[in-house]
């Protein structure tokens, strides 16, 4: 493990499309997303509306880590594209020493040598929601 992705955890509730309409959401459910369009927003869990253990049926639950305002170096970790041939990276879902879920960089099997600079994947999903 080579750092912790810190920054601020977030949840959104979405509701399912077969969710009655007439149903109302939970008082402590944030239905938007104030986080969406941040370019440092990991997910850290997804749960799906339908899943047995949801504690709120009907809605998908996630939840990630927001490093744009606040945060450590692991925010300033880059894609592989247009810098180097491949990741030496990734990112993993950890604990932290208390048990907290928590996002952490680590080094893959080939490791990462000395003034190399760390390159992570981004994923599809990240470089498809840029696409003008």
């Amino acid at each position: 493990m080579l750092i912790p992705y810190l920054g601020v955890i977030h949840a959104s509730f979405t509701p399912s499309d077969d969710l009655d309409p007439a149903a109302t959401p939970p008082s402590a459910v944030k239905v938007a997303d104030e986080h969406s369009e941040s370019d440092y927003d990991l997910s850290l869990l997804r749960v799906s509306a339908s899943e047995v253990k949801n504690p709120f049926p009907g809605y998908h639950i996630s939840i990630g880590v927001d490093a744009a305002k606040c945060g450590n170096a692991a925010r300033f970790v880059n894609d592989y594209r247009g810098i180097g041939t491949a990741p030496n990276a990734e990112f993993r879902v950890g604990q932290g020493e208390n048990g907290e879920l928590r996002m952490e960089i680590w080094a893959l099997k080939n490791g990462i040598g000395k003034g190399e600079e760390v390159l992570v994947s981004y994923g599809k999903g990240w470089w498809g929601a840029r696409k003008d």
